[in-house]
């Protein structure tokens, strides 16, 4: 079972390595490396949402509310 629920302070790591593995993944041409203090600074002002499953978080989802606009994911 997946739930969703807001991410939680502390949590930012677990999410930027999600977000390393995917960009990583997509864009071999263009590697990244993203840490907590980075996540912090991209997502600032976003909601971040995080679907968790029994082992952790299993992804995050972050948007712009003000635009509604998806930022990561």
């Amino acid at each position: 079972m997946i739930g969703i629920r807001d991410l939680r302070p502390g949590e930012e790591a677990h999410c930027a390595e999600i977000l390393n593995r995917a960009w990583n993944t997509a864009m071999t041409h263009h590697p990244r490396l993203v840490a907590s203090e980075r996540f912090r600074t991209e997502t600032n002002d976003e909601r971040v949402f995080v679907a968790t499953r029994k082992a952790g978080i299993a992804g995050f989802i972050s948007i712009w509310i003000i635009d509604v606009f998806v930022h990561h994911w």
